[in-house]
């Protein structure tokens, strides 16, 4: 009898091992390493507004324009914020004026001290992919003209508008899907106050055109429930500057401010992981598995039947 356990155990270890040889090793997937990129041509300077053509950044980050010194990138004249995933058309307003001829460096930041706020020198260090920092060399091929004589927001074209959705609050802002402007101006987030646009909370620029996936960082948090109005304004006083109250006004047409009424919504769950992840080759059904381990015993219960 002890003879046979002794069969049956070692043809049942002997069954085991072919079943973990014959599955794939579940070992975990190498993380898939998102590509941070931005493009950007050279242009002119128009209402101190340097254009971003488009970002990909793994992370919520920011576009810093450094000057240029001695070919390299120096000092910072302009940020804006840069959310996660792909976004077009960021507008940067710069703090300084730049002539013709001028080269300047976009260059991709991440968000990692205080969220919402730029802190370089400090903890929002460029984002570096293979030992290169994410940043392109542009020349300034016009100087800055006159600004732009201001319009009264009453005036703007029936073309502007604005696109949002219920989201959940995101590295402490919300991402305005889409606006279009008649001109360079501003989104301003409203707090609702019964169910009215209150006190702006948060801005960021927007320019003349259609622009996609606009990141507003909030100056204080929205619980979940909580309503904001996204908002177009103007940018009529001093340009690059936001002046609300003041002569940022907002946008009119049709006698209708220009803005949409969203909700904060809960964060969405994270995914359950993936039980088998594939490492490489086929993997084998299951019916296969069961199977090798049926022959592997029965072949040892006859050779016990043999001894017997």
């Amino acid at each position: 009898m002890t003879r046979r356990l002794r069969w049956l155990g070692m043809a049942g270890l002997i069954g085991l091992m072919a079943l973990f040889a014959l599955a794939p090793v579940a070992s975990a997937a190498p993380l898939r390493q998102a590509t941070d990129s931005i493009d950007v041509d050279d242009q002119a300077i128009k209402d101190g507004t340097l254009i971003i053509a488009e970002v990909n950044a793994s992370q919520a980050g920011w576009i810093a324009v450094h000057t240029d010194k001695d070919g390299k990138p120096g000092p910072v004249i302009g940020h804006a914020a840069a959310p996660k995933g792909e976004t077009y058309k960021i507008a940067v307003k710069l703090e300084q004026p730049v002539a013709a001829g001028d080269k300047l460096w976009p260059m991709l930041h991440i968000d990692a001290g205080k969220i919402g706020t730029y802190e370089f020198p400090g903890p929002d260090a460029p984002v570096v992919v293979n030992n290169n920092i994410v940043m392109k060399q542009i020349t300034v091929t016009a100087s800055e003209g006159a600004p732009a004589a201001a319009q009264p927001a009453a005036k703007a074209e029936a073309v502007a508008s604005i696109d949002a959705d219920d989201q959940p609050l995101t590295n402490g802002g919300i991402v305005v899907a889409e606006v279009n402007a008649a001109q360079d101006g501003w989104i301003a987030v409203h707090k609702d106050e019964g169910g009215k646009p209150g006190i702006v909370i948060g801005h960021a620029a927007v320019p003349k055109g259609e622009t996609y996936k606009v990141a507003v960082k909030l100056e204080q948090d929205v619980p979940i429930g909580g309503k904001l109005w996204p908002m177009l304004h103007i940018d009529a006083g001093k340009i690059g500057t936001y002046e609300f109250p003041g002569p940022d006004s907002p946008v009119v047409v049709d006698n209708n401010i220009v803005m949409k009424q969203i909700t904060i919504t809960a964060a969405a769950a994270a995914p359950k992981p993936a039980t088998m992840p594939n490492t490489g080759g086929e993997e084998l059904p299951l019916g296969l598995l069961v199977s090798a381990l049926a022959i592997v015993l029965a072949g040892g219960l006859l050779k016990l039947r043999s001894r017997a």
